[in-house]
């Protein structure tokens, strides 16, 4: 299996069936009619091969590191942690995103609503787009949570400030 990868890699060529997912929709919650799109979630399903191609880079930033860094390489690597340290180490080091919307990138200072846990800024547009979302975020008692905060992802808010 490694040889075959390593053959891939080196092409930049992949089998198209590696790149293909079963699309399963999970439902969400009840209250609403099972005909309405909003009320599923979509995931896919990745094949082995699939599986192991979406551990690939973050095993070679890995190894890269261990080997530039002069550290010992450890055979039970948890890809999840590494991915949560790239991550971190890229919102670190790249520029304050507190000013922008965190959907679309734009600076624009048109309809925003702000996050009440880290008070960064969404515009209203690319909620309902995203979301499907039809709050009215004028009226005084709405709240909004990102969707960082609203999943527990608070470790980058250190280095962002």
């Amino acid at each position: 299996m490694l040889e075959l990868f390593t053959s891939c890699l080196r092409r930049k060529r992949f089998p198209p069936s590696w790149k293909r997912a079963r699309l399963a929709l999970i439902p969400k919650g009840k209250g609403k009619p099972a005909d309405d799109p909003s009320v599923y979630r979509p995931v896919c399903l990745l094949d082995e091969a699939g599986k192991s191609l979406r551990n690939c880079g973050t095993y070679v930033m890995y190894y890269l590191d261990c080997i530039i860094h002069n550290k010992t390489i450890d055979t039970m690597f948890n890809s999840a942690e590494y991915r949560l340290t790239v991550a971190t180490t890229l919102l670190r080091s790249s520029r304050s995103m507190k000013d922008i919307c965190q959907y679309c990138f734009s600076d624009r200072d048109i309809s925003l609503v702000m996050c009440n846990t880290c008070r960064r800024w969404v515009h209203q547009l690319c909620l309902k787009r995203k979301f499907n979302d039809s709050t009215n975020w004028e009226h005084p008692d709405a709240k909004y949570r990102c969707l960082l905060c609203s999943k527990g992802f608070r470790p980058w808010m250190k280095y962002t400030k």
